[in-house]
């Protein structure tokens, strides 16, 4: 009764100081990453401990920034669960964030090869639209599958942002990366 994951964020209590002091959160997955992400210099790092970001989460780390960086596992789960964050984050106006970690290696990985390679990919994060763009792009067969899942992907966390200057300053970006006009992406 007293514990509930959806409700608790793991290192919270000693990350707040760190969250208010380098003005965003460092989302990982798992409380090994969460340890070594602290060990790593990391003070603003909070797990989710196996769960989805909830409401009550966000909640949470709102009231100390509104700025988020997701270190998650580079899997396709870790990608599908950064969706799914960035989705509740960016319709309360939050920036949202992800460090890309290639080679299926998780933060706590990266901690035990160099310590400074966490700090590498957290300072190389980008917005999740830029995110998504890459992935995709990576995964695209052809440049018509490519716009397509653009369209059905990614266009939609752009409508999500309450902000319109944010919404066309993304806008933009999705044109400029697909060769289109800004109108068309409307």
């Amino acid at each position: 009764d007293l514990f509930e994951k959806s409700r608790v964020l793991f290192g919270y209590d000693k990350a707040k100081n760190g969250i208010r002091t380098y003005d965003f959160s460092l989302i990982v997955e798992g409380q090994f990453d969460l340890v070594l992400a602290h060990q790593a210099g990391y003070g603003n790092a909070v797990a989710l401990s196996g769960t989805a970001l909830s409401l009550a989460h966000l909640e949470l780390l709102q009231r100390l920034s509104n700025k988020v960086v997701l270190a998650l596992d580079a899997d396709r789960a870790g990608i599908a669960s950064a969706k799914r964050g960035a989705e509740l984050m960016l319709k309360r106006g939050m920036d949202v964030k992800v460090a890309r970690i290639l080679g299926g290696k998780d933060p706590a990985d990266l901690v035990r090869e160099d310590p400074k390679l966490l700090k590498h990919v957290v300072g190389q994060a980008v917005h999740i639209v830029e995110f998504l763009l890459a992935i995709i792009k990576g995964d695209a067969k052809d440049e018509r599958t490519y716009r397509l899942r653009v369209r059905e992907e990614v266009l939609p966390f752009i409508a999500l942002m309450p902000n319109r200057i944010d919404q066309e300053h993304f806008e933009h970006i999705v044109a400029t990366e697909l060769g289109v006009t800004n109108d068309a992406i409307h």
